[in-house]
């Protein structure tokens, strides 16, 4: 997985209406129209657009908010990764686990 700023999750934590770029990680955590707004890298009309669109409809800005705050909430659970790490590492302990077999076949 890539990199997702901060900044990024900590905003929708905060149910803020997000407006990103599609690079990186980020379009794991922003859907358009769903959790935030996309614009392309170095569109400034793009992004003009974007915070007018969200200055005009505050209805759909509370809405981009809450769904993006379940993101953050489905995607950064602490008792969710634990739960995934933990079975990672089982796995990867598992001499008859598929993850071994693949590192040591390679």
């Amino acid at each position: 997985r890539d990199i997702i700023p901060n900044s990024l999750i900590e905003a929708m934590a905060m149910r803020l209406p997000v407006i990103a770029t599609p690079v990186g990680g980020i379009p794991e955590m922003v859907e358009e129209g769903i959790s935030g707004l996309i614009v392309p890298p170095g569109d400034a009309a793009a992004l003009a657009d974007a915070i007018r669109k969200l200055i005009d409809d505050p209805q759909l800005s509370a809405e981009l908010g809450r769904n993006a705050r379940k993101r953050v909430e489905e995607r950064f659970d602490i008792h969710r990764n634990i739960a995934s790490y933990t079975a990672l590492f089982k796995a990867a302990l598992d001499p008859d686990s598929q993850i071994n077999e693949t590192t040591h076949n390679t």
